[in-house]
């Protein structure tokens, strides 16, 4: 008995490499393997990022919630100076 494959159809499943403890973004709530409301595809440059306060958002919630707060850039959760962690 032969067998011949006409055709495959491969499935995938990506996630992201959590940084810190939280599952979601502390902005909008999202689950990190999720993507942010700004994006229109999961993946799409939407990195995930962590702060000195070791908190972790999408990276396009916390540049817009710096926008708004260009004067004194803050983490949303914890309030302490925002920078990002290396």
């Amino acid at each position: 008995m032969e067998v011949e494959v006409l055709s495959v159809a491969l499935v995938a499943q990506w996630t992201w490499h959590k940084t810190g403890t939280e599952d979601t973004c502390g902005i909008c709530r999202h689950l990190f393997d999720q993507h942010c409301p700004s994006c229109r595809v999961p993946g799409e440059d939407c990195a995930i990022v962590t702060g000195h306060c070791t908190h972790t958002f999408h990276i396009h919630c916390i540049e817009k919630w710096n926008e708004r707060e260009r004067d004194n850039p803050h983490c949303p959760m914890c309030r302490q100076p925002w920078d990002y962690a290396k």
